[in-house]
């Protein structure tokens, strides 16, 4: 008889402590929408980092068939395009409460030219805002896009070897492009012609079109276009447009390089 009450309680015990642990399930109250350059730092998209991540939660009744819509424009572009994002299962707790959603996580790229395929957006050929409009208007954003002419450096495996790129809206192929590089080490301004990297030659056009230049640098001082540099540790820079900027040595930049002030 006892044991009959003991197990008795104990099944209460536990039942009570698992509805106490049950959550009350409701759906996420506000859609949510977050729009990343995903570069250290950067606050606005620019001519080498141009890829915008969009990634977001909604209530699970605001999707249809596990999928949502994202409608993206410009100024330049006020049509834009259109595409179908899938969609993802997932839910967080607050309290007692289990609030449900469905996520998505895309990315998009800005453009000299609208490409619904490759999912580029056209934008100005100064500065730009790129809008996001998800579902039928449930959430929307911008996001802002500098089109200034950007250089950025790329080192590469082979020793003392590296490419100078620069990034313009609507190159043709018919500028002259040409910068004066030189170093912490040596302060001879090398002349160098960049080339225009031809579009046409991909499969797909780019995103923008661009200039560069293969360097060869040579521990020492400046000759025969080799650029003198201390391989331990240097500073290259580059003069373009009246404008010095600069790289450290060995340290790739993805990003656009810095103007040099002498502050």
């Amino acid at each position: 008889m006892k044991a009959n009450l003991f197990y008795s309680v104990l099944l209460l015990v536990v039942v009570f402590a698992v509805s106490s642990c049950k959550k009350d399930e409701q759906s996420l109250k506000s859609p949510e929408l977050l729009l990343e350059g995903n570069y250290d730092g950067m606050t606005s998209l620019n001519l080498a980092q141009k890829t915008l991540k969009i990634s977001g939660k909604i209530a699970p009744e605001s999707a249809v068939n596990n999928k949502i819509s994202i409608k993206v424009t410009t100024n330049e572009d006020p049509v834009g395009f259109e595409f179908i994002a899938d969609l993802t299962d997932g839910d967080v707790v607050d309290g007692k409460i289990k609030y449900l959603y469905k996520s998505f996580s895309t990315t998009i790229s800005a453009a000299n030219h609208t490409d619904a395929a490759a999912k580029y957006i056209k934008v100005a050929s100064t500065t730009d805002n790129i809008k996001i409009v998800v579902g039928n208007g449930l959430i929307e954003k911008t996001y802002p896009m500098n089109c200034q002419e950007v250089l950025t450096m790329t080192y590469w495996p082979t020793p003392l070897t590296s490419t100078l790129f620069l990034y313009g809206h609507t190159f043709t192929g018919t500028e002259n492009k040409q910068v004066l590089i030189w170093t912490t080490r040596d302060s001879q301004q090398v002349p160098m012609t960049l080339v225009y990297d031809d579009p046409s030659q991909y499969q797909g056009l780019p995103s923008f079109n661009n200039f560069k230049v293969s360097l060869v640098f040579v521990d020492g001082l400046s000759s025969n276009g080799a650029i003198g540099i201390n391989p331990l540790g240097d500073t290259v820079y580059v003069s373009y447009n009246s404008k010095i900027y600069y790289s450290v040595f060995n340290s790739n930049t993805f990003a656009p390089l810095k103007e040099f002030s002498r502050d």
